[in-house]
């Protein structure tokens, strides 16, 4: 595919910059979706300023630290990285202790000469990285920046020069900085302003958080590549009101805006007949939904829910992407409503995909086809081999948007990155997630690493999940871990769910044994140990994904904050 004009992202902000230096680019809503607003001619300015500080201290390639709340000068950071020819690492601003290990993992994998940050976020980490950091990491505060004047010179890049780290969301595995180049993100960028059908007048609406792909690449980087404006709200603000966010479409008018699928679960479950009154969703056109297996029951209720606030049948998008290939890997054709498939379970564990036919089945969501220039594959992690259609093999990819590799390390980006069929075609990226394709449309199962074998058989975490945590009404939603251990001369499972907040309509007597009941259910299997845990216990990504594998490794070390716990098989 040809760019428009750009070889870089730098070239692109100084183009927009230059025809239309009064257009707004980004608004950030406050609490009462009050504007912040920043137009190209602005965000330009602002990206030079932070640059001419950077280079006192950096020079080409060095890593810089992005550590900012969402918002405008997070923004105006990020391109100041790009301006001054370093490369970027956005990280989560610290809220909690194992937040401050993130960022320390981080420093630790960069090595950064320099750091963007608040004084507030300054003041805040303390001590906490400074150890990870040593004395050559330059804290640079961007509040001390104002009224500085910029140089007037953004760094002349190159197509292959790479732009910033998108660390891994750590979902199966410690976070790894993914190289992204210029080509890959713009490569990606016109793959999706295509399947979007995105223009100038179209409006974007985003709460997603800026530090991963589909918030950073997705929210703020499309916009920007489609000449469109965008509304940016915290993310924080989102899960404490939801209907904020469908607030802020209809007031705005948005065209474009979308989330994983627990923000669509969200949605109908907290937001409250009243508050959709003032909702008008006809403008939406493009809610993509991915980041996390997607259910059709969740999809369904979202339609069902805001149709008679004007959300169309056809708006809802399913997607399939990841932080190694840039973004976007497969996307639903726009206009149409997603589509399902119900398949067989039985035949789900022997990794085939045959339609139900009255038997029980599962429905998968179809996240669409491969975007324009890229190919997917389904292969046998064991052969190495095409999968036939139908056939559940690992999902493998190779395009434009895949990344050159991991930062710093080159065993592990060989094996991700480079990988090659039987036949010795590739190199394909290794995906580590589990899917099949039926005319073109790719169907995700699960992850490989997540994926349970009792007797020999496959079953996938999130129907265990789904089953568990909707079987009472005091446990949480989406708060279920399902994954199985070695007891020596068998794999056996366990359950782990958190409870609501209220303790009180949780108890354990009933619950253990519904517990039990759903998960026989769900995959034939009785759970060894069923354990009931606080809110807020489960590990998740920066996204949201459940860390299973960490989950898995703290129950056997027995780290867990236990609130009760039952067997459901002997």
């Amino acid at each position: 595919m040809k760019h428009l004009a750009w070889a870089t992202l730098v070239e692109l902000l100084q183009e927009r910059a230059a025809a239309t230096p009064d257009a707004l680019a980004y608004s950030f809503l406050g609490s009462k979706l009050h504007e912040h607003r920043c137009t190209y001619g602005e965000l330009h300015a602002r990206a030079l300023v932070v640059a001419a500080r950077l280079r006192r201290v950096v020079q080409e390639d060095d890593r810089v630290l992005v550590c900012h709340v969402p918002g405008l000068d997070y923004i105006a950071a990020f391109f100041g990285c790009l301006y001054a020819g370093a490369i970027a690492v956005p990280v989560y601003p610290p809220q909690y202790y194992r937040s401050f290990e993130r960022i320390r993992s981080i420093i630790e994998d960069a090595r950064p000469r320099a750091a963007l940050t608040s004084a507030a976020i300054l003041q805040k980490l303390g001590g906490e990285v400074g150890a990870a950091a040593g004395p050559g990491l330059d804290w640079i505060v961007t509040e001390d920046l104002a009224g500085a004047e910029g140089d007037g010179r953004p760094a002349d890049r190159r197509p292959g020069s790479i732009a910033f780290l998108q660390y891994t969301s750590g979902s199966t595995a410690e976070p790894r900085g993914v190289r992204l180049s210029h080509a890959n993100l713009l490569d990606n960028l016109q793959a999706i302003q295509r399947n979007f059908g995105s223009h100038p007048r179209s409006v974007g609406c985003i709460w997603l958080p800026p530090y991963h792909d589909m918030g950073l690449i997705g929210g703020i980087l499309q916009p920007l590549y489609a000449g469109f404006p965008v509304y940016l709200m915290s993310p924080i603000a989102f899960v404490l009101r939801p209907s904020k966010w469908l607030e802020a479409i209809t007031r705005f008018h948005a065209t474009i805006s979308g989330g994983p699928n627990f923000a669509f679960d969200l949605c109908v479950a907290r937001i409250k007949p009243e508050e959709m009154a003032h909702f008008d969703l006809r403008s939406w056109e493009i809610a993509f939904c991915g980041a996390e297996p997607i259910r059709a029951a969740t999809l369904a209720a979202f339609r069902q829910k805001f149709a008679p606030v004007g959300l169309k049948p056809h708006a809802l998008h399913p997607c399939y992407g990841l932080a190694e290939a840039t973004l976007m890997v497969t996307a639903s054709a726009p206009a149409t409503p997603p589509v399902t498939e119900e398949v067989d379970a039985e035949s789900l564990a022997s990794n085939v995909a045959r339609p139900a036919a009255g038997r029980p089945g599962r429905l998968l969501v179809g996240c669409g086809r491969a975007i324009d220039g890229t190919e997917v594959r389904i292969v046998n992690p064991q052969t190495l081999a095409i999968c036939a259609e139908g056939e559940i093999g690992e999902i493998w990819v190779a395009g434009p948007g895949v990344g050159p590799g991991y930062w710093g390390r080159p065993a592990e980006s060989d094996e991700t990155f480079g990988a090659r069929l039987a036949s010795g075609a590739g190199p394909y990226l290794r995906t580590g997630d589990l899917g099949y394709l039926k005319h073109g449309e790719l169907f995700i199962t699960g992850r490989r690493k997540d994926v349970i074998i009792v007797k020999g058989r496959n079953y996938y975490p999130q129907d265990i999940e789904h089953s568990v945590s909707t079987s009472h009404p005091g446990l949480r939603p989406d708060g279920a871990v399902a994954f199985s251990i070695d007891r020596g001369d068998e794999e056996s499972l366990v359950v782990m769910q958190e409870v609501q907040a209220n303790r009180m309509h949780c108890d354990p007597g009933q619950v253990i044994p519904l517990i039990a009941k759903a998960t026989l259910a769900a995959c034939e299997i009785a759970p060894h140990d069923i354990v009931l845990l606080p809110k807020g216990s489960l590990a998740r990504t920066s996204s949201g994904k459940l860390q299973r594998q960490l989950m898995k490794q703290r129950y056997l070390a027995g780290e867990l904050a236990v609130l009760y716990r039952g067997k459901g098989s002997p």
